[in-house]
């Protein structure tokens, strides 16, 4: 009988930290794990890809409500080259902030998607995932850039990747409370630290009309290979951008991090899982506790 317990205690210890300690963390840095729809998985030959998503492509983003600058947009597109703009034709090579070219760029660069092959797999692409009343994310995975290409050469390994978060509503992740209307950031970075590679880069958000707001440490967005620090690198640190109005500051932001209609800032996510993965913890452990005090009684009545 003795032997019996510890089997059941040890069964359940397996159970619990199987379900509540091996739920999938996001991708390291990233705010939500590549997910969705691959809407670019190679870059075309010689125009840059830009995909309507609000096409039907992506199930629901046709009815998104999050609004940009205090606007709702009824098309929105993504570019392989990280930024998302709201028209056909804009320009994909970078250009600083305050254009006229309304754009959500969390790393707007010159990237380069590559066709997987039997010799050279590679697990790049541009994917888009849609939860209703929560957010849009659009996330670049893997992507490099034109150039760390070498003619006759192989291409690069890279973990350079980058992420936007487009919240419709009030929505809890890991721990951080997002608000309807937020715009968040999150990286990985080229290799690893604060290396983000060659890059050439605008960040931020561009109303189109010559208000903008920077990721700080800048002043119109444009980010050089020496300022990889100001992408929020670390596992579970993003870029945060929040709507208000100047001198009504939220929790946790300054006063001096307004620009543009947006207070901007860096936070981090906590390591545990969300609170929908700890009740499926705790379901399980009732479910497991149920059969093993089952079990124990069968085995009184036939002791």
């Amino acid at each position: 009988m003795y032997y019996s317990s510890l089997g059941s205690v040890a069964f359940l210890g397996l159970l619990f930290f199987d379900v509540c300690f091996s739920v999938a963390p996001a991708t390291a840095g990233l705010i939500l794990n590549p997910a969705g729809t691959v809407v670019i998985e190679a870059s075309p030959i010689p125009l840059e890809a830009r995909v309507k998503l609000t096409s039907g492509l992506v199930s629901g983003v046709e009815g998104f409500a999050g609004r940009y600058f205090g606007e709702t947009k009824g098309d929105i597109y993504v570019s392989e080259n990280g930024h998302l703009v709201f028209a056909a034709g804009e320009a994909d090579f970078p250009v600083p902030l305050g254009s006229s070219q309304a754009s959500i760029a969390p790393l707007w660069d010159d990237y380069l998607l590559i066709q997987s092959t039997v010799s050279q797999p590679v697990n790049n692409a541009v994917l888009a995932d849609y939860s209703s009343g929560h957010y849009l994310a659009v996330t670049w995975q893997n992507v490099r850039l034109e150039v760390e290409t070498v003619a006759g050469e192989e291409f690069p390994d890279t973990n350079r990747s980058t992420q936007v978060v487009w919240f419709e509503g009030d929505t809890m992740i890991r721990g951080f409370e997002f608000k309807k209307d937020d715009i968040a950031f999150g990286y990985v970075p080229h290799t690893s630290g604060a290396d983000f590679g060659d890059i050439a880069a605008v960040a931020g958000l561009d109303k189109g009309d010559g208000t903008f707001s920077a990721i700080q440490g800048t002043t119109d967005g444009s980010l050089s290979a020496s300022q990889g620090n100001l992408l929020a690198p670390g596992e579970n640190n993003f870029l945060l951008f929040r709507p208000g109005v100047a001198g009504s500051v939220p929790n946790n932001f300054t006063a001096d991090s307004f620009q543009g209609g947006y207070y901007r800032g860096a936070f981090s996510l906590t390591a545990v899982p969300e609170p929908s993965s700890l009740g499926l913890c705790f379901v399980s452990v009732a479910i497991a506790v149920g059969f093993a005090i089952r079990r124990k009684i069968s085995s009184f009545s036939c002791s």
